[in-house]
Order: C-alpha cells, then structure tokens, then sequence
C-alpha cells in the first residue's frame, strides 16, 4: 500500500494532476501561517468550460484515491461552474475562469503563500 498523502505533498499532487487536465492558473495557497485558516492549502485551477471543470475533478478524484484513505467530498460537480474538493487539510477549488474572476479567492486570501508548479510539475515560490 502506498504511503498516505497530507498537506503540502497532497496539495502538490492535485495541482500536476489539474496540469496534466491542462487546468488553467494553477495556484496553491499556502494557509499555514494564517490563524483563521482551517485548512493547511488551498489548490485554486481554471477551466474553460463546465466540460473541462468537470473533467479536471474526475482525473482528481480518481487518480488522488490511490494516495488518500479516503475520496473528498465534492461540492458543486453537477453544474461544473465551481466545484470544491475536501480533503480535509487541502481543499481544491476548480473553477470556470470567470466565476474564478468575479470571486477572486486570491485577493480574500492575499495573506498567504503563493506557489506554482513549473512546466514539469515542480515547484516554484
């Protein structure tokens, strides 16, 4: 049995999955440092359309079922306009870009840490 992703691993490996989708702007927020945060990362990505947001959470959640002892709970999959995944210490928001845009969850949480994963699925601060 595979060794259990948590935190900054998981939140890595949802971000090359949604990357592999050919997700858009794909951040991870670092909430560690931020008291009022009950999550440790916030993995925000774009689609560009309800199809594509829905196909990127269907690669996240099968391919993710193999690293965590359980699936998330998905909010949102049926309109494929926002849709969260929970996993507890990571959270996934994939979004249409303009629903991404009208909410912006960068600026709501502009305190903590931005990073990217490069064209290889590294990361980058």
């Amino acid at each position: 049995m595979q060794e259990e992703l948590q935190g900054l691993d998981l939140a890595l490996e949802c971000a090359r999955i949604a990357q592999d989708q050919l997700a858009d702007d794909i951040l991870i927020l670092d909430l560690t440092d931020i008291d009022s945060a009950s999550f440790d990362y916030f993995v925000l990505c774009s689609g560009n359309s309800g199809v594509h947001v829905r196909a990127i959470v269907d690669a996240l959640r099968r391919r993710i079922k193999v690293n965590v002892d359980r699936l998330p709970v998905a909010e949102g999959a049926e309109a494929g306009v926002w849709v969260i995944l929970d996993f507890f210490d990571v959270v996934v928001h994939v979004m249409q870009e303009e629903t991404r845009k009208f909410y912006g969850l960068e600026r709501l949480w502009g305190d903590a840490r931005a990073l990217r994963i490069d064209d290889e699925g590294q990361l980058v601060a």
